[in-house]
């Protein structure tokens, strides 16, 4: 509205926090109110979800992490990746494919954060693996395969 600050996702969070619910579902974070879910996670939310534009699973709790610390320039980056970890459960990776339809490529569990290699262990749960023959209709209803390569 003119003449009135924006309201961000940031304040939302707050806003629902302050009428103690079961979870929160944020519908994309794409900047420093990723923070914000952390921390609302982390307290006891649990069954919150979010969704985070990534192109694998993996890079997803990257993302998250990243977006969390621009919130705040003197947070430790070990601490904010240990807090994603904390939080996330499960990332499911669903992707676009050519023909236009959306799948679900990648489930990962999240098992912690190891601070040592900087990393975050995650147990691949499921991963879509394209077809590698697809039907073919040809000349006469004959049927035949052809590769679609990787």
């Amino acid at each position: 509205m003119p003449g009135r600050p924006p309201i961000s996702v940031a304040h939302l969070v707050t806003a629902a926090l302050r009428h103690r619910p079961d979870r929160i579902i944020i519908g994309e974070v794409r900047d420093h109110s990723a923070y914000d879910m952390l921390q609302a996670m982390n307290t006891g939310h649990s069954g919150s979800m979010t969704t985070v534009h990534a192109d694998a699973a993996s890079l997803a709790l990257n993302r998250l992490a990243d977006l969390a610390l621009s919130a705040h320039s003197n947070l430790d980056h070990t601490f904010v990746r240990a807090q994603v970890a904390d939080a996330i459960h499960f990332v499911v990776q669903a992707n676009r494919h050519r023909d236009g339809t959306r799948r679900i490529t990648e489930v990962v569990q999240v098992h912690g954060y190891d601070s040592t290699h900087q990393r975050f262990h995650t147990e691949l749960l499921y991963e879509y693996s394209r077809p590698l023959l697809t039907p073919l209709h040809m000349k006469g209803e004959a049927l035949a395969q052809i590769s679609t390569g990787r």
